[in-house]
């Protein structure tokens, strides 16, 4: 798909695949100097990211977003990762309310923004089943593995004799004399400036994703409606006879092994199928503030099905080819 070189760093894009919602591509970023020590998540995977800028055929507004990257180092010098866009979030345009905004701020006026404001001033555009991408990689991110220590200069003793105003007034000045309010910066990241700029033709690929119709809900009226997966991801459609009822409920996920499978992007409902094994799934609704109060902390503990078994709302289990 492309390979791009800037100052000793090579990115490359060897492949794609698109459902139609989500994108996944295939990254590979070799350094002629080693990666600095990085820090890695609850799954092992190095904390990197990418400042990117997308312009899809598609959609007349440019978008930019930060995109953590799913993946490992292969040695010092090589990370090979995969990067997801979720393209419901990229069919938006938005053009009009940003022109509604400058001309309010050209005015002097105040332009609240709310979710009538944006459904008034934007359009959902349809997503195509082939698209080229124009993406421009700014940045390389990682977060260090032993990050600097914040200090003000002043001993604890010293801070807490401090009113409420010159407390904020000693953290604001040395966090801005320091440098940490901006992202990135060398307290707590390294990073490589680019950019790395590719022309990507997409074209959704349908015949790899799998949906298993479930469409059952407990007495309450909460349940799952289907599990869908593709090469890179399971997500979960929960099912409710009352919407308002979604959020009392918390969906896990655990793999055919009983391991929780943790969520990626931020969206609880959607888990990458990388190293699980999802012949078989498991999938509940637990109650929302006993997962957050109890349930979430044994994740990783023998014993986590068990417990879920016991404690969730809502159980099925979908089998995979």
């Amino acid at each position: 798909m492309g390979e791009k070189t800037v100052d000793g760093t090579t990115v490359t894009m060897s492949e794609s695949y698109c459902s139609g919602s989500a994108l996944y591509l295939s990254v590979l970023i070799e350094s002629e100097d080693p990666f600095q020590d990085t820090f890695k998540n609850e799954s092992g995977q190095p904390s990197i990211c990418i400042q990117t800028t997308e312009n899809y055929s598609f959609n007349p507004q440019v978008q930019n977003d930060l995109v953590y990257l799913e993946g490992e180092f292969l040695d010092d010098n090589t990370y090979t990762g995969v990067m997801r866009i979720d393209l419901n979030m990229k069919n938006t345009d938005a053009t009009e309310l940003e022109k509604k905004q400058a001309e309010a701020e050209a005015a002097g006026e105040e332009f609240m923004v709310d979710a009538e404001v944006v459904k008034q001033y934007s359009t959902k555009l349809e997503i195509p089943e082939q698209f080229t991408l124009n993406l421009d990689i700014s940045q390389i991110i990682g977060q260090l593995a032993e990050p600097d220590v914040f200090d003000t200069g002043y001993t604890d003793e010293e801070l807490e004799a401090m009113s409420d105003e010159e407390w904020k007034q000693v953290m604001t000045e040395a966090e801005n004399e320091g440098g940490w309010n901006s992202f990135p910066n060398s307290h707590e990241n390294w990073w490589m400036d680019g950019s790395w700029q590719f022309e990507l033709d997409i074209k959704a690929d349908h015949s790899k994703v799998q949906t298993a119709e479930v469409n059952q809900m407990n007495e309450e009226g909460a349940g799952i409606a289907s599990v869908v997966k593709t090469p890179f991801e399971l997500t979960v459609n929960e099912l409710y006879e009352d919407e308002s009822k979604r959020a009392d409920y918390f969906p896990v996920i655990l793999d055919a092994q009983g391991r929780a499978m943790e969520v990626i992007s931020g969206n609880v409902n959607t888990v990458p199928v990388k190293n699980y094994d999802v012949s078989t799934v498991y999938v509940y609704l637990c109650d929302y503030m006993e997962y957050m109060d109890e349930l979430k902390g044994h994740r990783q503990e023998d014993g986590y099905k068990a417990l879920i078994d016991e404690k969730a709302k809502f159980a099925t289990e979908v089998h995979f080819d």
